[in-house]
């Protein structure tokens, strides 16, 4: 599983996922429009295959698909909603 939350175009945002295999390093991407793909970051999941990081996010506004991807094969997808700077 994977969760993210809003976040204002050029802020940082948390992603945290689960379901991992122990020490499994993960690529967090974010499918945009038009079919351009943006590696946003990723890091290593702990023991119990969970994962939490910081990503800044530099989109345009708008619902994206994020998917998580695991070094052993593992995969995770969650929405991220980019909003405008208040």
């Amino acid at each position: 599983s994977l969760v993210a939350g809003v976040v204002e175009t050029g802020g940082v945002t948390t992603v945290w996922g689960a379901g991992f295999m122990a020490n499994e390093t993960v690529t967090v991407v974010v499918f945009g429009g038009g079919g351009t793909d943006t590696i946003l970051g990723g890091g290593g999941a702990n023991s119990f295959g969970a994962l939490m990081t910081d990503m800044t996010v530099n989109m345009d506004p708008g619902i994206y698909s994020l998917k998580a991807m695991g070094s052993l094969g593992s995969e995770a997808t969650a929405p991220l909603l980019v909003v405008e700077p208040k």
